[in-house]
Protein backbone atom coordinates (compact mmCIF):
# COMPACT_ATOMS: atom_id res chain seq x y z
CA UNK A 1 0.00 0.00 0.00
CA UNK A 2 2.90 2.04 0.78
CA UNK A 3 4.24 2.17 -2.59
CA UNK A 4 0.46 2.74 -4.55
CA UNK A 5 0.39 5.86 -2.10
CA UNK A 6 4.20 7.40 -3.38
CA UNK A 7 3.04 6.34 -6.59
CA UNK A 8 0.15 8.72 -6.62
CA UNK A 9 2.07 11.12 -4.89
CA UNK A 10 4.32 11.55 -7.72
CA UNK A 11 2.25 12.92 -10.12
CA UNK A 12 2.06 16.77 -8.84
CA UNK A 13 1.69 16.19 -4.76
CA UNK A 14 4.98 16.26 -4.12
CA UNK A 15 4.23 18.02 -0.90
CA UNK A 16 2.60 15.47 0.96
CA UNK A 17 5.23 13.12 -0.17
CA UNK A 18 8.37 15.51 1.50
CA UNK A 19 6.10 16.00 4.62
CA UNK A 20 6.22 12.17 4.81
CA UNK A 21 9.67 11.69 4.22
CA UNK A 22 10.16 14.69 7.08
CA UNK A 23 8.27 12.90 9.90
CA UNK A 24 10.65 9.72 9.53
CA UNK A 25 13.56 11.49 9.57
CA UNK A 26 12.26 13.26 12.83
CA UNK A 27 11.36 10.13 14.23
CA UNK A 28 14.63 8.68 13.36
CA UNK A 29 16.51 11.28 14.68
CA UNK A 30 14.96 11.02 18.24
CA UNK A 31 15.85 7.20 18.44
CA UNK A 32 19.33 8.16 17.26
CA UNK A 33 19.34 11.38 20.40
CA UNK A 34 18.13 8.36 22.62
CA UNK A 35 20.48 6.16 21.98
CA UNK A 36 23.38 8.29 22.65
CA UNK A 37 22.09 9.23 26.33
CA UNK A 38 24.61 7.86 28.81
CA UNK A 39 22.26 9.04 31.45
CA UNK A 40 24.06 11.70 32.80
CA UNK A 41 22.86 15.21 33.28
CA UNK A 42 24.15 17.86 31.38
CA UNK A 43 26.51 20.79 33.37
CA UNK A 44 27.51 24.11 32.55
CA UNK A 45 31.36 23.39 33.73
CA UNK A 46 33.79 24.34 31.20
CA UNK A 47 35.82 21.65 30.06
CA UNK A 48 39.24 22.05 28.26
CA UNK A 49 39.62 21.57 24.56
CA UNK A 50 41.64 17.68 23.77
CA UNK A 51 44.65 18.08 21.62
CA UNK A 52 45.38 16.66 18.62
CA UNK A 53 47.09 13.39 18.62
CA UNK A 54 48.86 11.27 15.35
CA UNK A 55 46.72 8.42 15.17
CA UNK A 56 50.27 6.17 15.04
CA UNK A 57 51.23 8.08 18.25
CA UNK A 58 47.89 7.19 20.06
CA UNK A 59 49.14 3.29 19.89
CA UNK A 60 50.68 1.89 22.85
CA UNK A 61 54.26 2.29 22.09
CA UNK A 62 54.34 3.73 19.09
CA UNK A 63 55.76 7.17 18.40
CA UNK A 64 55.58 10.24 15.49
CA UNK A 65 58.97 11.42 13.40
CA UNK A 66 59.09 13.78 10.82
CA UNK A 67 61.36 12.48 7.89
CA UNK A 68 63.35 15.05 6.45
CA UNK A 69 62.50 14.92 2.77
CA UNK A 70 64.17 16.14 -0.41
CA UNK A 71 67.52 16.47 0.91
CA UNK A 72 67.32 19.54 3.09
CA UNK A 73 67.98 19.82 6.75
CA UNK A 74 64.55 19.96 8.78
CA UNK A 75 63.84 23.50 11.08
CA UNK A 76 63.93 22.00 14.67
CA UNK A 77 63.91 24.62 17.90
CA UNK A 78 67.11 25.08 16.64
CA UNK A 79 66.53 26.68 12.64
CA UNK A 80 68.80 26.22 10.27
CA UNK A 81 72.63 27.88 10.35
CA UNK A 82 74.93 27.83 7.53
CA UNK A 83 78.71 28.95 6.36
CA UNK A 84 79.21 30.25 2.98
CA UNK A 85 82.16 29.25 1.99
CA UNK A 86 85.06 31.54 0.15
CA UNK A 87 88.26 30.71 -1.08
CA UNK A 88 91.56 32.69 -0.58
CA UNK A 89 90.75 34.64 -3.79
CA UNK A 90 87.69 35.19 -2.38
CA UNK A 91 85.36 33.03 -4.92
CA UNK A 92 82.77 31.29 -4.05
CA UNK A 93 83.46 27.69 -3.17
CA UNK A 94 80.01 26.01 -1.62
CA UNK A 95 78.06 26.16 1.19
CA UNK A 96 77.70 24.35 4.15
CA UNK A 97 74.01 23.95 5.87
CA UNK A 98 73.36 22.50 9.33
CA UNK A 99 69.84 21.28 10.77
CA UNK A 100 68.01 19.44 13.09
CA UNK A 101 67.65 16.16 12.29
CA UNK A 102 65.69 14.16 14.80
CA UNK A 103 68.33 15.18 17.75
CA UNK A 104 71.17 14.67 15.35
CA UNK A 105 72.67 17.51 13.20
CA UNK A 106 71.97 17.50 10.13
CA UNK A 107 75.04 18.30 7.28
CA UNK A 108 74.41 19.58 3.59
CA UNK A 109 77.95 20.53 2.52
CA UNK A 110 77.76 21.54 -1.35
CA UNK A 111 81.33 22.23 -2.88
CA UNK A 112 82.54 24.28 -5.81
CA UNK A 113 85.35 25.59 -7.75
CA UNK A 114 87.70 23.40 -6.24
CA UNK A 115 90.97 21.36 -7.35
CA UNK A 116 89.35 17.68 -7.85
CA UNK A 117 90.59 14.93 -5.75
CA UNK A 118 89.61 14.46 -1.83
CA UNK A 119 88.98 17.79 0.42
CA UNK A 120 88.44 17.35 4.37
CA UNK A 121 85.95 19.93 6.10
CA UNK A 122 86.38 21.03 9.89
CA UNK A 123 84.76 22.81 12.70
CA UNK A 124 86.63 25.49 13.52
CA UNK A 125 86.78 27.74 17.16
CA UNK A 126 86.66 31.12 16.29
CA UNK A 127 84.54 33.62 14.15
CA UNK A 128 86.91 34.63 11.51
CA UNK A 129 88.06 34.08 7.64
CA UNK A 130 90.83 36.09 6.72
CA UNK A 131 92.36 35.25 3.40
CA UNK A 132 95.40 37.03 3.86
CA UNK A 133 96.59 34.50 6.52
CA UNK A 134 95.25 31.05 4.81
CA UNK A 135 92.46 31.07 6.93
CA UNK A 136 94.56 30.61 10.12
CA UNK A 137 92.47 33.51 11.88
CA UNK A 138 89.35 30.78 12.55
CA UNK A 139 91.82 29.18 14.94
CA UNK A 140 92.15 25.47 15.73
CA UNK A 141 89.80 22.76 14.71
CA UNK A 142 87.50 21.44 17.35
CA UNK A 143 88.92 18.09 17.84
CA UNK A 144 85.42 16.24 19.63
CA UNK A 145 83.04 17.59 16.16
CA UNK A 146 85.85 15.12 13.63
CA UNK A 147 86.16 15.94 10.00
CA UNK A 148 84.37 15.26 6.83
CA UNK A 149 85.65 14.05 3.55
CA UNK A 150 84.20 15.02 0.28
CA UNK A 151 85.56 13.61 -2.97
CA UNK A 152 85.63 17.04 -5.35
CA UNK A 153 85.03 16.02 -9.33
CA UNK A 154 86.55 17.14 -12.41
CA UNK A 155 84.72 19.84 -13.05
CA UNK A 156 85.78 21.51 -9.40
CA UNK A 157 82.21 20.42 -7.25
CA UNK A 158 81.36 18.08 -4.54
CA UNK A 159 78.59 17.11 -2.55
CA UNK A 160 77.32 15.19 0.53
CA UNK A 161 74.72 15.07 2.78
CA UNK A 162 75.36 13.10 6.49
CA UNK A 163 74.01 14.04 10.31
CA UNK A 164 76.46 13.57 13.11
CA UNK A 165 76.39 13.12 17.16
CA UNK A 166 79.26 14.90 17.40
CA UNK A 167 78.56 18.01 17.39
CA UNK A 168 75.12 20.10 18.45
CA UNK A 169 73.11 22.71 16.02
CA UNK A 170 72.86 25.32 18.66
CA UNK A 171 77.32 25.00 19.57
CA UNK A 172 77.87 25.76 15.98
CA UNK A 173 76.80 29.72 15.29
CA UNK A 174 80.10 31.48 15.67
CA UNK A 175 82.35 28.99 14.74
CA UNK A 176 83.63 27.96 10.90
CA UNK A 177 84.30 26.09 8.82
CA UNK A 178 87.44 25.31 6.78
CA UNK A 179 87.98 23.27 4.00
CA UNK A 180 91.54 21.67 3.12
CA UNK A 181 92.92 20.24 0.35
CA UNK A 182 93.59 16.49 0.75
CA UNK A 183 94.93 15.98 -3.07
CA UNK A 184 97.89 14.81 -4.63
CA UNK A 185 97.96 17.64 -5.87
CA UNK A 186 97.82 20.34 -3.30
CA UNK A 187 101.37 22.11 -2.40
CA UNK A 188 100.87 21.11 0.82
CA UNK A 189 99.62 18.83 2.91
CA UNK A 190 96.04 20.09 3.83
CA UNK A 191 96.24 23.36 2.21
CA UNK A 192 93.37 25.51 3.90
CA UNK A 193 91.78 26.55 0.24
CA UNK A 194 88.22 27.84 1.66
CA UNK A 195 86.62 28.90 4.80
CA UNK A 196 83.33 30.24 5.68
CA UNK A 197 81.56 31.64 9.47
CA UNK A 198 78.60 29.44 10.82
CA UNK A 199 75.72 31.81 10.81
CA UNK A 200 72.16 31.86 10.72
CA UNK A 201 70.45 30.65 7.20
Amino acid sequence: MTHRTLARLGHGRTGIARVGIAAVSVAALGLVIAGCDNGEDPTSSKGTTPSVVDKEAALPGASVQETPTTGEATTGAGGVVTASLKTTSGASAGTVRFGNDSGATHIDIKLENLRPGEHTLAIHQLNACVAADDFASAGSPIASAGTINVNVNANGAGALVTSTDAVKLDDLAGKTVVVTDESSGAQDASTAVACGVIGAA
